[in-house]
């Protein structure tokens, strides 16, 4: 499917006002009821995970659907023992720089940053979310 496309129910054109208060309310609850789904699934998943470790699950077949135990692991490494361990060269070779933006922001506060010097690197990329809690 073309990425640019439009579906139908995401048009605006067309629409007057009460139209379009009635359209986002409508996308409003799709967002609620996905997030209270997600919420459900999460529950699921979690009650699944519980079961599968007592019984010694690694998989369970439904109709069509496998559903898996996957066990990972994730990695955290500490470039504090790296710079140290490290030789300079393979140190930057393994690391790279990233700004640390509340950092930045407290230095411009503190007057190490000229506001100009902050603005002139940083860009800003506006974006519109919502957020939905279930409770």
């Amino acid at each position: 499917m073309n990425s640019n496309a439009v579906l139908p129910e995401e048009e605006d054109s067309g629409y007057d006002e009460q139209g379009l208060r009635r359209k986002a309310f409508l996308v409003l609850n799709r967002r609620v009821a996905a997030a209270k789904a997600n919420d459900a699934l999460e529950r699921a998943e979690a009650r699944f995970m519980e079961l599968a470790k007592m019984l010694d699950i690694k998989q369970v077949e439904l109709p069509g659907a496998t559903v898996q135990v996957i066990e990972g692991e994730k990695r955290t490494v500490s470039v504090d023992v790296l710079a140290e361990e490290l030789p300079p060269e393979t140190f930057n070779m393994v690391t790279k720089r990233a700004v640390d933006l509340g950092r930045l922001d407290q230095a411009v506060a503190l007057g190490l940053v000229l506001e100009s010097i902050a603005r002139a690197a940083t860009k800003v990329t506006p974006y519109k979310n919502v957020r939905v809690n279930v409770h």
